[in-house]
């Protein structure tokens, strides 16, 4: 029986319209690196709609009915165990695009950790996320906000440093290429930089990840600190925006339209 316990979970976070085109483009690369075609997609409806690519997988996810602010279908590939869910928003708001990619162990093992960097990597360069991780599930999942009896949210503090972490080049710029000094990354073709803190993320020492974190800012992810003020160890989310949403947040706040009222 599989150890849900090592399964692994690729976390994606993004203020980037994600459109048809975007999923039509990810989709069938996907399917090759899990090397099983998408065999279910749905919204969590009865019906359980199977997949007919011929009807346009990605105008399906970006589907939005009237009065609906946001869709969230799941997919599974085959019977690899891999599978997804995902929010892909309507407008811009203070809740993001979202995906989480699950990948049992024993498939990250047959396909090879190469592979499943390769997904990452994937997923970093369609979806232009503005944090990415990649760990096992939980390790990120178990992470605690610093403010007490609330839910952890990157208007306070990112989730942490894991065995891959992405940060668009906004974050890049946040924390300053010097503090990236002496840690295991890469400059990303897009402006970013992407960390990879061992060979496997099963063996890897939590210490690891706290120093990285320390060296970064600390202050700026989760469990560190108290009494944080919204904004100040991140960047405001309006400042994350990109592609047709800025000018979206622009018209409406010149509307007088407050965020939390943008579904």
């Amino acid at each position: 029986m599989e150890d849900k316990s090592r399964e692994l979970i690729i976390k994606v976070k993004s203020y980037t319209p994600w459109n048809a085109e975007v999923w039509e483009i990810l989709l069938p690369q996907l399917e090759t690196l899990v090397q099983t075609p998408l065999t279910r997609l749905d919204e969590r409806d009865p019906a359980r709609r199977k997949v007919d690519g011929s009807k346009g997988q990605g105008a399906y996810i970006s589907g939005f009915r009237d009065r609906v602010s946001s869709v969230q279908p799941s997919g599974e590939f085959g019977k690899s165990g891999v599978w997804f869910m995902l929010k892909n928003r309507r407008w811009p708001s203070q809740i993001e695009n979202s995906m989480s990619f699950f990948i049992p162990q024993i498939a990250a093992t047959k396909l090879g950790l190469e592979t499943v960097e390769a997904i990452f990597d994937a997923l970093r360069r369609e979806l232009s996320p503005f944090y990415q991780v990649c760990d096992v599930e939980v390790t990120v999942n178990c992470r605690k906000p610093s403010l007490p009896y609330t839910v952890l949210h990157h208007s306070y503090e990112l989730s942490g440093v894991y065995w891959l972490t992405y940060f668009g080049p906004k974050y890049r710029a946040f924390f300053g290429d010097e503090r990236f000094d002496g840690l295991p990354h890469e400059w990303t073709e897009d402006g970013g930089v992407k960390l990879k803190l061992g060979e496997d993320p099963w063996s890897l020492d939590d210490a690891k990840r706290r120093a990285t974190e320390r060296a970064l800012g600390e202050l700026t992810f989760a469990s560190y600190g108290e009494n944080k003020k919204e904004f100040e160890h991140v960047i405001p989310w309006p400042e994350l925006l990109e592609g047709d949403w800025i000018a979206e947040y622009q018209r409406r706040e010149a509307a007088g339209i407050k965020p939390w009222e943008f579904g």
